[in-house]
């Protein structure tokens, strides 16, 4: 089920990033008819090899990956949303007496503590993996197989 959602996101995310790729590199196959059809299907089959090749070619991919959401995904959820609201109640000074403002206050600086603790938490438990992992061998290219093999 899972290879079967991922691999229907990528074939809608891809084809947004071909079409900026048409446009620019190859026109052509924007165009109506075989010879269009043609050119946008080694277009896409081509990056789909070249996705392929990058996420199997560089080791401990996963690991990069993990390390990275950690990362953003925490700031970009629980650190800068909360930022923006205390913020912008800080440039609305009149309204300060009211209680909602405080809840709503206390509410952004506790997300905020909160997505500070994950920022760190998470993104060193990635780090621990991430070494963990580069310290096993068969972490050449396409050697994530055997990473998995020897955790079972």
């Amino acid at each position: 089920l899972m290879t079967i959602h991922l691999t229907i996101s990528y074939t809608l995310y891809q084809q947004v990033l071909c079409r900026a790729i048409c446009i620019k590199v190859l026109p052509g196959a924007l165009g109506k008819g075989p010879g269009a059809r043609v050119q946008w299907f080694a277009l896409t089959t081509l990056l789909l090899a070249c996705c392929y090749l990058c996420a199997n070619l560089v080791p401990l991919f996963i690991d990069l990956v993990n390390l990275i959401g950690a990362f953003f995904c925490t700031v970009l959820s629980c650190v800068f949303p909360p930022m923006l609201v205390l913020a912008l109640r800080r440039q609305d000074r009149d309204n300060r007496k009211r209680w909602v403002h405080w809840v709503s206050d206390g509410t952004a600086a506790a997300v905020f503590v909160l997505g500070i603790y994950l920022l760190i938490s998470c993104t060193l438990s990635c780090l621990v993996v991430l070494g963990q992992d580069a310290s096993k061998s068969g972490n050449g290219p396409f050697g994530c197989h055997s990473l998995f093999q020897e955790g079972s």
